[in-house]
């Protein structure tokens, strides 16, 4: 099996497997096999929360259409076609983003209606996200994070870093943007209202290669996976600094958990249970926090 593409919908409870023959939905929980359609080549497939629609670029369409299945009806409903291939694709209640090599598109996701793009020059979808309350973040690099509000249109423009972003992530609760440079040393907490950068959390003295950047359900925590380990900060406890007399206030990770692999999805929503799940064979590893340690259920 030749896996192209894997997604998680919003709830963090389906994943979508788009392969060489098809696409399959599984379950996050049981890790049990919900859909199984064979198709043509599948290079992005979504799950719309935990309904029935599956957003899927591929199946013998051209690869510049995002074309939207309804599973009840065992057919196509819809499509959307933008200037070039589609690289990514965020979606909320409200809204459907997509990107290709020069834009980001908005769509309205009621009546898929086009409604704004902006220039986006960068194919990963690690440097855009999409917010529950409708806002778009994103960066064209060179340390600025754009803030666009989809429903009032307004933009803000700041400076997280000095170096370019390898990675965005915006909070479950839409309170903060966690922020990466290219170094991978350093991750910036941004916090909406109060408008300022209100945490730098060190995650090492190598610069890495950023997985993922995830926060807990209620915005308390902040992980950060690098190739073979996991990183946990609290936001709103102080984590330990990074030394005694740090003029900087960088704080460490509260724990961190080592995997045997650098290959994995990391699932999170409670802060003291993770799922690791093995990108090549789909082998899940669930960690728990017992005594202070995270261990292997």
């Amino acid at each position: 099996m030749i896996i192209n593409y894997i997604g998680i919908n919003q709830n963090k409870t389906l994943i979508s497997l788009g392969k060489n023959d098809g696409f399959s939905i599984i379950g996050v929980y049981k890790n049990n096999l919900i859909v199984e359609k064979k198709t043509h080549e599948i290079h992005i497939v979504e799950i719309y929360y935990n309904t029935n629609i599956i957003f899927i670029v591929g199946d013998n369409n051209l690869l510049n259409t995002l074309n939207i299945y309804d599973d009840l009806k065992k057919k196509y409903i819809a499509n959307i076609k933008i200037q070039n291939k589609i690289e990514s694709i965020k979606i909320n209640k409200k809204y459907i983003i997509l990107s290709d090599s020069n834009y980001i598109y908005i769509y309205n996701f009621t009546n898929l209606s086009y409604l704004n793009k902006f220039k986006f020059k960068n194919k990963s979808n690690n440097l855009f996200d999409l917010s529950n309350n409708n806002f778009l973040v994103y960066s064209n690099n060179n340390g600025y994070i754009n803030i666009y509000n989809c429903d009032t249109h307004s933009n803000k423009l700041i400076k997280n870093h000095d170096n370019n972003i390898q990675f965005i992530k915006v909070s479950n609760n839409n309170k903060y943007i966690a922020s990466v440079s290219i170094n991978g040393n350093v991750i910036k907490l941004y916090d909406y209202e109060k408008n300022k950068i209100i945490k730098l959390f060190y995650r090492g003295f190598y610069n890495s290669t950023i997985n993922s950047l995830e926060f807990d359900k209620n915005d308390n925590y902040l992980f950060c996976y690098s190739e073979y380990t996991i990183h946990i900060f609290s936001i709103n406890k102080k984590n330990p600094s990074l030394l005694y007399f740090d003029i900087w206030n960088y704080e460490k990770n509260l724990y961190q958990i080592n995997l045997k692999t650098n290959n994995n999805i990391i699932i999170i929503t409670d802060y003291n249970q993770i799922d690791v799940i093995n990108k090549n064979n789909l082998k899940k590893d669930k960690y728990l926090l017992v005594n202070d340690y995270y261990e292997i259920n």
